[in-house]
């Protein structure tokens, strides 16, 4: 074996183990949510729940299916869940009214599309 094939053979063999540990080591997974994300969207989905859950109290009532004292009970207990996650949204900053307009929001939305498509581009060499 020369060197020439021994150094092309180190140099491939060094280039494929980049290629396969390059996604191993990035430093953010390509879809990774952040925590708060993740708590917010479970927060408003539990809040959700409370929303039908009141919605269905309030249609088992008006069928006469709940008593007056049973309703109020129930209706305060739901209430007060509501409450509490409402609370703790506003906490963590979900609540507060977004700054930006609708149609600085669809340009923002478009401009990261377009980066997106870019970098695919450049990526794979389509442009």
């Amino acid at each position: 074996m020369s060197f020439e094939t021994l150094g092309l053979s180190l140099a491939l063999s060094a280039a494929l183990l980049v290629w396969i540990a390059a996604p191993l080591l990035r430093r953010k997974p390509r879809f990774a949510q952040s925590a708060d994300a993740v708590l917010i969207e479970r927060l408003q989905q539990h809040y959700e729940r409370i929303l039908t859950a009141l919605r269905d109290l309030e249609e088992d009532f008006a069928l006469g299916k709940l008593d007056q004292v049973r309703y109020a009970a129930e209706r305060e207990r739901w209430m007060a869940q509501g409450i509490e996650v409402l609370m703790e949204l506003d906490q963590i900053g979900a609540l507060s009214a977004p700054e930006q307009t609708v149609g600085e929001l669809d340009a923002a939305i478009d401009r990261q599309i377009e980066r997106a498509v870019a970098a695919y581009r450049k990526a794979h060499k389509l442009a």
